[in-house]
């Protein structure tokens, strides 16, 4: 699952590297636990929604490896700079769609970013 990819990326990061994964949102705990024990902080959270007024599909994960010391993949104690749920890293959802079934204007200028023909 969530979890290996988490600790295959940490294993193989540079001390500056990135990992970003797509992950189902119900696997939302997943993906924070496996990123905890990887040693990775989770630094943005986007969530994906299909169609306007549905639930959140999926959301893309950005991690960095964490600095300082570790011990089992866990560092302890609050206020050692790690992020958590519900520290502010969860950005306002992706909606692809909006009520009518048109591509949103935040979703087209991810495809315009991506050079994809908005039609």
């Amino acid at each position: 699952g969530v979890e290996a990819y988490c600790a295959t990326a940490s294993s193989l990061l540079s001390p500056d590297g990135t990992f970003v994964v797509c992950e189902n949102w119900l696997n939302d705990g997943r993906v924070w636990d496996g990123a905890e024990r990887a040693g990775l902080d989770v630094t943005s959270v986007l969530p994906v929604v299909g169609r306007e007024g549905k639930p959140t599909l999926f959301a893309v994960y950005t991690m960095r490896k964490r600095a300082g010391k570790e011990m089992n993949g866990q560092r302890g104690g609050n206020g050692d700079g790690v992020l958590r749920r519900g520290d502010g890293v969860t950005r306002t959802p992706l909606v692809v769609r909006d009520r009518e079934g048109r591509w949103t204007v935040e979703y087209s200028t991810v495809l315009d970013e991506m050079s994809i023909p908005v039609l």
